[in-house]
């Protein structure tokens, strides 16, 4: 947010460049947004716009290094939701065995819905943490178990769904 309101004022003091891009790659970013199109030789400044302006810079280029800056927790949110996922449904699927059969397709619909959702969020905690430099062996480890959770859970839940389903009409 603060860097959106940097560029605002870069651009409402300056409005030659108002559409130009920004990239942390070069330091000449933030003297690019203050260059109006209309400047060919730079014009005789006063010490407040001069001031001004390497406020503006200065403030420009901390945004763009804290905006580069910011990295992603390595899928350990993911995994561990997903994980934490595949559980809960185990426990649901065992309270669904134990319940009347009404209740208990009900109960393993949910189960069969949260392993599939824990499965999903467990290979994307895996690929975050393979792709960033984070990617440690214990989350890696907690994704291979939170897979092997729900896809048995999504399996042994649907199966038994199926049964139930079946035991029902018949």
């Amino acid at each position: 947010m603060r860097f959106l309101l940097i560029i605002f004022w870069g651009v409402l003091c300056y409005p030659g460049n108002a559409t130009t891009t920004l990239s942390a790659s070069t330091d000449t970013n933030a003297n690019f947004v203050f260059q109006s199109s209309r400047d060919i030789r730079p014009a005789k400044t006063g010490f407040l716009k001069k001031a001004v302006r390497k406020t503006f810079q200065k403030r420009i280029l901390k945004a763009l290094t804290a905006q580069g800056a910011q990295k992603s927790d390595g899928g350990k949110a993911f995994t561990i939701i997903g994980l934490i996922l595949g559980l809960l449904g185990l426990l649901l699927a065992g309270v669904a065995l134990k319940s009347i059969i009404t209740e208990a397709i009900v109960l393993l619909t949910i189960a069969v819905l949260m392993g599939l959702g824990g499965l999903v969020l467990c290979q994307i905690g895996l690929i975050q943490a393979k792709a960033t430099d984070q990617g440690k062996l214990w989350v890696k480890v907690l994704a291979y178990a939170g897979m092997g959770i729900n896809l048995i859970l999504a399996l042994a839940s649907g199966g038994l769904l199926f049964l139930a389903h079946i035991s029902n009409q018949g």
